[in-house]
């Protein structure tokens, strides 16, 4: 990965294949994700970003932003968030190839592509957070 570090570094955009469903649905494990340079002061909330967590690079969504500190969390992840500085960020996310069709970041395409994986997520959290409080009700473990 420091060879894709070096290469966006230098002002290329880079191409990487999702492996795994941590980004569903947004990104799906085959999907295509173009990265391009970032400095830490563009970054925003709802970026999607390449960032070095416990020695391993990973593609997920920024969901807060305090001071230095961004909370990050993959769209398909129920409760786990990385905790992480703004220099852990290597690259954010300039378009995505989804089935072979390109889809720009900040395009109308890309917010309603964002919305709903983010919708998602929240009906999957409600889910959840209905399904333990009924499982405490009724005793179940």
């Amino acid at each position: 990965m420091s060879e894709v570090e070096a290469t966006i570094g230098g002002g290329e955009r880079v191409q990487l294949t999702i492996n795994s469903g941590s980004m569903r649905p947004f990104l799906r494990v085959g999907d295509v994700v173009e990265l391009g340079q970032v400095t830490a002061s563009e970054l925003r909330r709802g970026d999607v970003v390449l960032f070095r967590y416990n020695n391993q690079h990973i593609v997920h969504r920024i969901r807060r932003v305090k001071g230095n500190r961004l909370v990050i969390r993959g769209d398909g992840v129920y409760r786990r968030t990385e905790l992480v500085v703004r220099g852990d960020v290597a690259a954010r996310a300039t378009a995505i190839i989804k089935r072979g069709k390109r889809v720009e970041a900040n395009t109308c395409r890309w917010r309603y592509l964002t919305a709903f994986s983010l919708t998602c997520n929240f009906i999957r959290n409600v889910w959840w957070w209905a399904k333990g409080i009924i499982k405490k009700v009724l005793g179940i473990k």
